[in-house]
C-alpha cells in the first residue's frame, strides 16, 4: 500500500511539472506574440494581420530487428521544432504565394526556459517578417501585370472563419521499450524458417508529439498525437533469376492498438509465404485486354489513386500563373463514379467493425470544428471537396480538413482527409464478384480472366482465372495499364461487404478509407513486365547452406 500510495504521488508530482512547463510556454508564445502585433513594423511597411506560432516537442522510437536479433535501437526524447506563419495584406490579399498554409521552420531547445523560447520566437519571426514583405511586393506587382479573372479576383487569399481551442494535456502514449525489443526479435526470426528469403527485416517506429499553437486570431490549441508503425521487408530471388522486393505493414495511433502477438506472428508469417510462393511463380507473357477483378489492397488502392490526390477530393490552390488547373476543377456537380457509389468524409467515427480508425479527430489544426460527416460524392455526383483555410474556387471555406503532420523534423499542416467511407448502394454478395468475373470474361470469348488482391509492382498479388472452371493459378505481375476514373464511371460489379484500411496520407496525416472489398472493372491492359535478371551469386546465402 505505501507502495502504490508513493507512485501516485510521483505521478501527481509529474503532472504538476507538465502542468507548470505548458503555462510557461504558452505565455512565451503569447507575450512573444503580442509584442510581435504591437510593434513589429519597418518604416514605410505594413505590420502583419495574421501570426501563427506553433511548437512541437518530440519522443521517437526506432527499434530493428533480424532474424531473431535487435539490430538497431534508437530513442530520442524531447526534441523540440517549430514554425511562424506571419501574413502581410489581409484576408482577401496577402504575401502567401504557394498557398499551403506552410510557416518558417525554427529551432527551440527541448528543454529551454521563457527566454530562451521567447528569444527563438523573435528571431524567427524577424526572419519571417522580412520573407514576408518581399513577397508581397513581389505578389502585387506579378498581379498587376498579370491580372486575375473577375471570378478568381473575388476568391480571399485567406478564409475568415470562427476558430476554437483546446487543451489536452495528456500524452499520446508511454512505450515500454524492453517489451518491444523482445517482440520484435521474436517476429524477426520468424524468417529463420525461410531461408530463401534475404534482407529481412522487422521494425517498430513510433513517433509521440505534443504540439502547442497559438494565434493572433486568439487560438489557443494544445494537442496530442502519436503513430506507431511496425513493418518487415524482404527479398527473394525468383527462379528466372528477378529479384521481388516486397513490404508488408501495419500503422495505429498507440502501442495498445496494436494486434497481440499471435496476430502479429500470423501477418509476418503470411508475408513470407506469400513472397516465397511469388518466387516460384511465372510472370504474365501475353497481352491481355478484358475484365479484371480488384479485391482487398488492390481495390483500396485504385479508390485513393482516383479520388485522395491533391486536386481530387482533397482541393488545392494554385499559385498565380501557374499552367494547370487541378485534377476535378470543372467537375463539381457532374457524375464522376458509378452512381451506386458516395463517398462521405467522416470524423468522429473511432473504430469499424473492432479495427480502430487512424483518421478520427474533433477539431483541426486550424481549430475549426470539422463536420462530423460530409458528403463528397452523391450517387457519383461530385458534391465537395475537402480544404483548409486557403479557399479555392470550388471549396471557399474551410471544412476543418487542416491536419498536423506526423513528423519529428518539422513541424507541417495541410489539407487531408479524416475517414473517407465510400459506400454502395445495391452492392453483391464477394462470392458473385466472381462469377460476374467470368461471365464478363465469357461475353468477350476469353479463356481467362484476372483477379488482382494487391498492387506492389512484381510483388503484387495477380491471379489468373479460367472461364469455364473458375480454378485461380497465382502468377506474377505484368505491366498492368493505368485504371483511371473514366473506368470507375461505370463498373460492372461492386461488392456489397466493405473493408478498412488505415494509412498515412502522403506519408504524413493520420488517415483511414472505408470501401467495397472488390470492385470489377471492364476493359483493364496488362502487358508482359520488362523483367531486370541477376548474375547467379558465386556464394549460397548463409541460411540456406544450413
Amino acid at each position: 500500500m505505501l507502495l502504490a500510495i508513493l507512485y501516485m504521488l510521483i505521478g501527481l508530482c509529474q503532472v504538476e511539472a507538465q502542468n507548470k512547463k505548458d503555462a510557461m510556454i504558452f505565455q512565451a508564445m503569447q507575450d512573444e506574440m503580442q509584442r510581435n502585433m504591437e510593434q513589429l513594423c519597418l518604416p514605410g511597411s505594413s505590420k502583419p494581420f495574421f501570426l501563427d506560432y506553433t511548437l512541437k516537442f518530440n519522443d521517437s522510437f526506432e527499434i530493428a530487428g533480424s532474424l531473431g536479433s535487435i539490430i538497431n535501437v534508437i530513442r530520442q526524447d524531447s526534441s523540440a521544432i517549430g514554425s511562424v506563419r506571419l501574413l502581410i495584406g489581409d484576408y482577401h490579399r496577402n504575401n502567401d504565394l504557394r498557398y499551403d498554409g506552410g510557416g518558417l521552420r525554427l529551432s527551440v531547445p527541448a528543454d529551454g526556459d521563457y527566454n530562451e523560447i521567447r528569444r527563438s520566437l523573435w528571431l524567427a519571426t524577424d526572419a519571417a517578417y522580412k520573407d514576408a514583405l518581399q513577397q508581397y511586393a513581389g505578389k502585387t506587382g506579378y498581379l498587376k501585370s498579370h491580372p486575375l479573372s473577375a471570378e478568381e479576383e473575388q476568391m480571399n487569399d485567406f478564409s475568415r472563419q470562427e476558430v476554437t481551442g483546446r487543451l489536452v494535456t495528456e500524452k499520446a502514449y508511454q512505450l515500454d521499450e524492453e517489451q518491444w525489443k523482445k517482440r520484435i526479435a521474436s517476429l524477426s526470426a520468424i524468417f529463420q524458417r525461410y531461408p530463401k528469403l534475404q534482407n529481412t527485416t522487422v521494425v517498430m517506429y513510433g513517433l509521440s508529439s505534443m504540439t502547442y499553437k497559438v494565434t493572433s486570431e486568439g487560438l489557443k490549441l494544445q494537442e496530442p498525437s502519436g503513430q506507431v508503425t511496425i513493418s518487415a521487408r524482404a527479398s527473394v530471388l525468383g527462379t528466372d533469376m528477378v529479384r521481388i522486393n516486397d513490404g508488408w505493414s501495419m500503422t495505429v495511433s498507440a502501442p495498445d492498438d496494436l494486434p497481440d502477438m499471435k496476430e502479429l506472428e500470423k501477418q509476418i508469417t503470411d508475408f513470407a509465404e506469400g513472397l516465397l510462393r511469388l518466387s516460384e511463380l511465372e510472370p504474365v507473357k501475353e497481352y491481355y485486354a478484358g475484365p479484371v477483378l480488384f479485391e482487398d489492397a488492390a481495390c483500396v488502392n485504385v479508390f485513393a489513386s482516383n479520388l485522395l490526390q491533391m486536386g481530387q477530393l482533397v482541393a488545392v490552390r494554385r499559385p498565380a500563373g501557374s499552367p494547370a488547373g487541378a485534377a476535378f476543377d470543372g467537375r463539381m456537380e457532374r457524375k464522376i463514379l458509378d452512381s451506386r457509389l458516395s463517398v462521405k468524409n467522416l470524423t468522429a467515427l473511432q473504430s469499424y467493425n473492432g479495427t480502430p480508425l487512424l483518421g478520427h479527430y474533433d477539431l483541426d489544426a486550424e481549430g475549426i470544428v470539422p463536420a462530423k460527416e460530409l458528403t463528397l460524392i452523391e450517387n457519383g455526383i461530385l458534391r465537395r471537396q475537402l480544404n483548409g483555410r486557403v479557399p479555392t474556387l470550388k471549396a471557399p471555406l474551410s471544412t476543418g480538413s487542416t491536419r498536423f503532420a506526423l513528423t519529428a523534423d518539422q513541424v507541417y499542416a495541410g489539407t487531408a482527409p479524416g475517414i473517407v467511407h465510400i459506400s454502395c448502394d445495391k452492392g453483391v454478395k464477394m462470392e458473385k464478384m466472381k462469377q460476374a468475373l467470368r461471365k464478363s470474361a465469357q461475353e468477350e470469348n476469353l479463356p481467362y480472366a484476372y483477379i488482382i488482391r494487391k498492387m506492389a509492382g512484381q510483388a503484387s498479388l495477380v491471379y489468373r482465372v479460367d472461364t469455364k472452371t473458375g480454378e485461380e493459378t497465382q502468377v506474377r505481375a505484368g505491366e498492368l495499364a493505368n485504371i483511371d476514373l473514366m473506368k470507375l464511371k461505370r463498373l460492372t460489379a461492386i461488392s456489397s461487404q466493405e473493408q478498412v484500411k488505415n494509412y498515412l496520407y502522403n506519408n504524413l496525416f493520420p488517415s483511414s478509407i472505408i470501401c467495397p472489398k472488390a470492385i470489377l472493372v471492364e476493359d483493364v491492359e496488362m502487358n508482359a513486365a520488362s523483367l531486370r535478371k541477376e548474375e547467379k551469386s558465386p556464394l549460397t546465402f548463409p541460411l540456406e547452406r544450413q
